[in-house]
């Protein structure tokens, strides 16, 4: 249990004012407005040389005021300040490590295999949550009883932290995301901890998508839902991955979201509305990534694509 206030936690750096440097959340009373406890949220931060901006993160998550939190940080062993800046707030996690891991996804794994929470998210060490971020959720999935994940909309920062624009969530729409569409800021999702973890949690193979993979996964078994408020603000950055897979269009994001949404159009959940239209999802996404090659230059990854949309004669669809 941590719910510490501004006081409690070290001194923000010279300068830092604002959420959440000298402003934090009041502490939340002891049940929630049905009268039942709050849930215990588990958060993963997975870190890897974001000292400049992984306080900020840190003190977004503390200091939610809310009563039940597990915070994990997970660092893949920087040397960049990072262990120094964690260490400063060991008093206030649940567990922290620094190694070598296995990238991103194996970070999030680490930390989410030891959540005990009956809710569990992850932020990114250059991303944060907005006041009452935790509260929002907890109160949203005791309305929603029957989804597995709410989700909001985000704020979209630059190095600074100021404000550039904001990331509209979509409701949830299955079709529409097996096509193109995402629709769903990872740093606003929070999802029932037994629901991820039945499904095995993230996908470590997959180092760009394997959250959009889960929620595709979560989706075709339980209800989604969006709530209509910013939870959270991501930060892009030159050092950002968003920043670099936008800025490259490399062929290892292409592929993946290639490979996620064939792994998706053959899960047996399916629902069998989509299943008749499998081979054509296929080949229109197959076909739009191609496009997107040739305008950026990259005929051999066309051509690539060009026989993918070949072969999707072999993802039968249904009579």
């Amino acid at each position: 249990m941590v719910n510490p206030r501004v006081s409690d936690l070290p001194a923000p750096p010279p300068g830092k004012t604002g959420w959440p440097w000298t402003e934090g959340c009041d502490p939340l009373p002891p049940a929630m407005p049905d009268g039942s406890p709050w849930p215990r949220i588990t958060v993963v931060t997975p870190s890897f040389d974001q000292g400049r901006y992984i306080e900020q993160t840190i003190r977004s998550v503390l200091l939610q005021g809310y009563p039940d939190l597990e915070y994990l940080v997970i660092d893949g062993g920087s040397r960049d300040g990072t262990v120094e800046v964690i260490g400063k707030y060991a008093p206030w996690l649940a567990h922290w490590v620094s190694e070598q891991d296995e990238g991103q996804s194996h970070a999030i794994n680490k930390g989410m295999r030891r959540a005990t929470g009956a809710v569990a998210a992850y932020v990114n060490s250059d991303d944060y949550y907005l006041p009452g971020a935790l509260r929002a959720a907890a109160e949203a999935l005791g309305r929603e009883r029957d989804a597995a994940m709410v989700y909001g909309d985000c704020d979209g920062v630059d190095e600074g932290g100021a404000r550039t624009g904001g990331l509209p969530a979509a409701d949830f729409d299955l079709e529409a995301m097996l096509r193109w569409f995402h629709g769903i800021p990872q740093a606003a999702v929070f999802f029932r901890a037994a629901a991820a973890r039945e499904l095995g949690w993230f996908d470590q193979s997959l180092h760009y998508v394997m959250d959009y993979d889960l929620w595709l996964r979560l989706g075709m078994r339980y209800r989604l839902a969006r709530l209509p408020l910013a939870l959270a603000a991501m930060r892009t950055h030159e050092g950002s991955k968003t920043t670099s897979q936008r800025a490259a269009f490399n062929e290892r994001f292409r592929r993946e979201r290639f490979a996620v949404k064939l792994k998706a159009l053959r899960d047996p959940a399916l629902p069998r509305r989509l299943r008749s239209r499998r081979s054509s999802m296929l080949r229109m996404f197959a076909w739009k990534l191609m496009v997107e090659c040739l305008k950026n230059g990259d005929v051999r990854e066309a051509a690539h694509f060009m026989i993918q949309i070949i072969r999707t004669t072999r993802v039968a669809d249904d009579e």
